[in-house]
């Protein structure tokens, strides 16, 4: 793993973070692939001895993890609030959404 692998791992991050907080699907899309390419490349470079400066940009680069990570969970659980309010206002009590554990469940 170099500096320069790391860096683009956290451009990426970046970029997401960024088309996240912008709503721009496209961006979102772009920057996820980027993201996800980045990643392999770290990945497949295996673990090598990480001097003081690469720890603290990986950390940093965990930090931003968690970040997007928040944003998609925030964004997710809007729109699921976003679904039961308009089922609320066609009549209907109960609103079908797709759930984590990769089911379709009734929400009450």
């Amino acid at each position: 793993m170099t500096d320069d692998q790391i860096e683009a791992v956290i451009a990426g991050q970046t970029a997401l973070i960024a088309a996240l907080d912008a709503g721009d699907v496209g961006a979102i899309e772009a920057a996820t692939r980027d993201l996800a390419a980045a990643v392999d490349t770290v990945r497949r470079s295996g673990a090598v001895r990480a001097q003081a400066t690469t720890r603290s940009r990986v950390d940093y680069a965990l930090k931003q993890s968690d970040a997007a990570r928040m944003r998609v969970n925030y964004l997710s659980d809007r729109t699921r609030q976003r679904a039961d309010r308009l089922t609320a206002k066609g009549g209907t009590t109960r609103a079908v959404t797709y759930t984590a554990a990769g089911r379709y469940a009734a929400l009450a």
